[in-house]
């Protein structure tokens, strides 16, 4: 999603200092990996496109490197989308005609060699969580995922699953690549979840969330109706689950 609105918190230093020289108009992509690793693109106040980046595998440093000559990228730098994995082991990056990974989940490896050109123009979300677990969507709303352990993640999404197995719905989801069951799911409607984040994550999402709505023309009843609505369809979907699993 792309919003001109965030707040930050034990960034790496040089991403920081990036952020603080005050050119920064609007954030289109932030990845941030082990050791204070991290990438972002962002809008400048000159009309300009950039990115920073910073302890990145060398393999995929290379590729963006073999795409920026002279510090500038070549083609649509915000078609860019990237994610880098637990300690920054495996990782997946697209920009539209061109694709590079390393060390991905082979479920999720199978599904993006059936794709057409390994998905680099279909493929809008990816995430890489701990212990093999991952997440993809693609453009039109298909999607494959192994989200083993996050049951109330998995109850949401079997719930709002359409019968054609689409998510048109989900905009984006991240998956903490160290702790278990910690995410963030961002739908195309403006409101959002998670789970396991820590108090000062909690604080920093809650405090946002009220500008992102805001930013969609969404009034706050309206969202907290739509959160009730979501909650009711997860515990009707459980409570079916359950019953299934009696009767069996």
């Amino acid at each position: 999603m792309l919003y001109p609105i965030h707040v930050r918190g034990s960034l790496p230093k040089g991403l920081s200092e990036e952020l603080d020289r005050g050119l920064v108009s609007k954030i289109y992509t932030v990845a941030l990996g082990a050791q204070g690793s991290c990438f972002i693109i962002y809008l400048g106040r000159d009309g300009l496109d950039h990115f920073y980046s910073y302890g990145l595998p060398r393999r995929l440093q290379d590729w963006l490197s073999a795409r920026s000559p002279r510090g500038r990228w070549v083609g649509n730098l915000r078609g860019l989308r990237l994610c880098l994995g637990p300690d920054n082991a495996s990782y997946w990056a697209a920009d539209g005609a061109d694709s590079i990974s390393e060390n991905l989940p082979s479920g999720l490896q199978v599904y993006l060699s059936l794709l057409p050109n390994n998905g680099v123009k279909l493929v809008d979300c990816i995430s890489l969580g701990c212990n093999g677990t991952y997440y993809l969507r693609t453009s039109n709303g298909r999607h494959r995922r192994n989200i083993a352990g996050s049951a109330k993640l998995s109850d949401y999404l079997d719930s709002v699953q359409s019968s054609a197995g689409n998510l048109t719905n989900v905009a984006g989801l991240a998956l903490h690549p160290v702790y278990k069951d910690t995410w963030i799911l961002q739908s195309a409607n403006g409101f959002s979840f998670s789970n396991g984040l820590d108090a000062q994550a909690r604080e920093a999402f809650d405090n946002i969330q009220p500008a992102v709505e805001a930013k969609l023309q969404r009034t706050s009843l309206k969202a907290a109706l739509e959160r009730m609505e979501i909650e009711q369809m997860i515990a009707e979907h459980r409570a079916k689950m359950e019953a299934n699993e009696r009767e069996h």
